[in-house]
């Protein structure tokens, strides 16, 4: 990541983030406006007008996410939370130069969160045989791609985990595909000593009931 990017990650939205009484985090469109240098309100505001179309059409409620306010001034100003931030900045121009830093640093991170996703499904894929993390949740009747376990296969994810971490470890200028293929193939052996021993396979095993001891992975 550059040095811009870096900054923009440590500072922008953190210099300017509010809390409310009960601890939830809230920006002010005047402050982010000032921050992505743009000096005309009207422009900006009509910025947050097409984040709040992208946020309708999304199917999420405009005033969890965008509350307009009156400042002491009496001007017009938004509360907008972290997601609002982040749809302000994609609707936002990249002719500003923080704009930009910030369109790049959210893509940055979009595909950091992809590519963990990959790799988590290919360690489930090579150990429940071809099935993803949303693939398990649904069989099992949950939620939110949750993945509640019992202790044996709580167990058998936590190895799997482990000795994926071990072995990239070892590797030098791997790419993205050779990373997937090293999750997929670890989850894949411990499958199949699973067989060889004859115990009961991952995708077999009971899901136990919800409740404060259960474990969750995901």
């Amino acid at each position: 990541m550059s040095n811009d990017l870096k900054e923009y990650e440590e500072k922008t939205l953190e210099d300017i983030k509010h809390k409310d009484k009960r601890g939830n985090e809230f920006w002010y469109a005047r402050e982010l406006q000032k921050i992505f240098e743009y000096t005309d309100w009207k422009k900006f505001e009509s910025v947050i007008k097409k984040a709040i179309r992208t946020c309708k059409l999304s199917k999420l409620n405009e005033y969890d996410h965008f509350k307009m306010i009156s400042t002491k001034r009496k001007q017009k100003d938004y509360k907008l939370s972290r997601y609002a931030c982040y749809i302000i900045v994609q609707n936002a121009d990249p002719k500003y130069k923080k704009v930009a830093e910030a369109q790049t640093y959210i893509a940055t991170q979009t595909r950091k969160r992809e590519l963990i996703e990959q790799y988590e499904n290919a360690g489930y894929m090579g150990l429940y045989n071809g099935q993803t993390k949303e693939d398990i949740s649904k069989r099992k009747g949950l939620k939110n791609n949750e993945n509640i376990m019992n202790k044996n296969e709580l167990a058998a994810n936590i190895f799997r985990i482990s000795l994926t971490e071990e072995l990239l470890k070892k590797q030098e200028n791997i790419d993205e595909t050779e990373i997937t293929k090293i999750h997929y193939k670890v989850g894949k052996v411990i499958r199949e000593t699973i067989e060889e021993l004859g115990t009961t396979l991952p995708e077999d095993l009971p899901t136990p009931k919800k409740s404060r001891k259960t474990k969750k992975v995901r």
